[in-house]
């Protein structure tokens, strides 16, 4: 049985995961994609965390160019335990501004 997915908080058009959905059941090497664009741009990042917690880390290094509805990261989720888990996207400015960041969340099955 599938345990309850918290909804997708992603309020920002220019910090977006289009794939994989919230919801979406993964598995071994998860390719991310989705817009992570902002005026004044510096950069971004992907975290991961257990739904419910505030324990993100990061996948990879922050990347230092904008997306527009493209490959973002790829996370190796193989290994991780079975359970609800949260992906979010940050997008910061140049300034080290960011507006709310987008989180969604997957299950590995």
């Amino acid at each position: 049985m599938t345990p309850p997915v918290p909804a997708a908080n992603c309020a920002t058009p220019g910090v977006q995961i289009s794939y994989p959905s919230n919801g979406t059941v993964v598995g071994g090497s998860v390719n991310i994609s989705g817009t992570a664009s902002i005026p004044e741009f510096q950069f971004y990042k992907v975290e991961y965390a257990p739904a419910g917690t505030n324990n993100f880390a990061s996948i990879g290094t922050t990347v230092p160019s904008p997306v527009n509805g493209g490959h973002l990261m790829t996370w190796n989720a193989g290994g991780f335990p079975s359970g609800v888990w949260a992906l979010r996207l940050t997008v910061v400015d140049m300034t080290g501004n960011f507006p709310p960041p987008c989180t969604i969340h997957v299950v590995i099955p």
